[in-house]
């Protein structure tokens, strides 16, 4: 009789885990071909638009100043639907210890033609509050005690689009040798290259900028576009 019994419940359970056994294989097929929800696809599109950025570049031409003649440098910059600029820099041979040189996008198409303060691309009037491209503003830069330097430089906003800036020039704007904390002198031989086309390309007096290095911006691979 006990042996009845145990054979008739171990029937009774190996029964029972046959029936349920389907009913979990479907539970696993209908959760794998579950489809994501227009929820999810929704979060998803708008997490990948999100990231997406428009990019610029440059590679400065060396030499570009007379005074820092194998100074050379690139940036490159990510703009998002907000207009939001970051920027990633690179510098080589430049000003030693530079604390007052800066990054400025100007007004201009063209390096021969960058000039005074009142070509910076900016929106604002106000040189202190919305401008970012002075001394100590948003497009402030350094360099070590050997003149190079690298950095990022997040959120910076002048006011115009993606399309604004393409094709305009950016600069590094510095101090001259004598001013700067390197402590070069201006030599003879200096003051005559003030005489040529470029005069270290320092514009007028009234401006007071002294541009180190000069670029277009262009999209990545496109430098015929400008």
């Amino acid at each position: 009789v006990a042996m009845a019994v145990a054979l008739s419940t171990v029937s009774a359970e190996t029964h029972h885990h046959i029936r349920a056994r389907p009913v979990e294989d479907n539970l696993k097929e209908k959760l794998k071909n579950k489809k994501p929800s227009k929820v999810n696809r929704s979060l998803k599109s708008k997490a990948s638009k999100k990231k997406k950025k428009d990019k610029l570049q440059t590679t400065f031409s060396v030499g570009f100043n007379d005074d820092y003649e194998v100074m050379s440098g690139w940036i490159k910059i990510e703009m998002d639907k907000d207009d939001d600029m970051d920027i990633e820099y690179m510098i080589d041979n430049g000003p030693e210890s530079c604390s007052d040189c800066y990054l400025a996008i100007m007004d201009e198409s063209d390096c021969d033609d960058a000039g005074g303060a009142d070509t910076l691309y900016s929106s604002s009037d106000d040189d202190d509050a919305g401008n970012p491209w002075s001394e100590g503003g948003d497009g402030a830069v350094s360099t070590t005690s050997s003149g190079d330097g690298a950095g990022s430089i997040l959120g910076v906003n002048s006011g115009h689009d993606f399309d604004d800036h393409h094709c305009k020039v950016v600069v590094v704007i510095g101090p001259e040798p004598e001013s700067s904390s390197d402590s070069w002198s201006k030599s003879s031989k200096s003051r005559k290259r003030q005489l040529k086309s470029h005069k270290s390309h320092k514009s007028s007096e009234d401006d007071d900028l002294n541009i180190l290095l000069c670029g277009v911006l262009h999209k990545p691979g496109k430098t015929d576009d400008c």
